[in-house]
């Protein structure tokens, strides 16, 4: 990334706390039955030029939890904080592990939305990345100028 050492330092540390936050979201929220959703939350961070790009991944249905799922006979609307408008059931029943009963009354029922993935990543951003990545940022800008007072003069 450059000479902005610091500021990768802090986007760095920052990844993982990402993962551990939408994770804390999910258990938060009491989605944690079997804590398959929760551990499944990761994040990586690669750099492209002078970007760093952090994503953090999960199960898919982590997603259908956080935005909720249309029924065929009941609908919801998005929730300020879900990242996505919620899906649709197309079918009377859904596939899966669980009981038919189950199955069939998720799919005419739909799933409640229970957003937790955009508060994670807003409490990593605003209370550590935003104050460190400042912080590092007036380091990293120290580092690289030569203030006027150790200039040499020419004869």
């Amino acid at each position: 990334m450059g000479d902005f050492t610091n500021i990768e330092s802090v986007l760095r540390q920052a990844a993982p706390l990402y993962a551990e936050s939408v994770r804390d979201s999910a258990i938060s929220e009491g989605l944690f039955k079997t804590g398959k959703l929760a551990q499944s939350y990761s994040a990586t961070i690669t750099f492209r030029g002078n970007k760093a790009v952090i994503a953090v991944s999960g199960e898919d249905y982590g997603v259908y939890q956080d935005t909720g799922v249309n029924g065929l006979k009941k609908s919801y609307t998005k929730p300020a904080q879900s990242l996505y408008p919620p899906g649709q059931f197309k079918s009377k029943v859904i596939g899966g592990p669980l009981p038919f009963a189950v199955r069939k009354s998720i799919a005419e029922n739909g799933l409640r939305p229970r957003p937790f993935i955009q508060s994670g990543i807003d409490r990593v951003t605003n209370n550590f990345l935003i104050p460190k990545a400042e912080e590092a940022g007036v380091e990293d800008i120290s580092d690289l100028i030569i203030p006027p007072s150790t200039f040499i003069k020419e004869k």
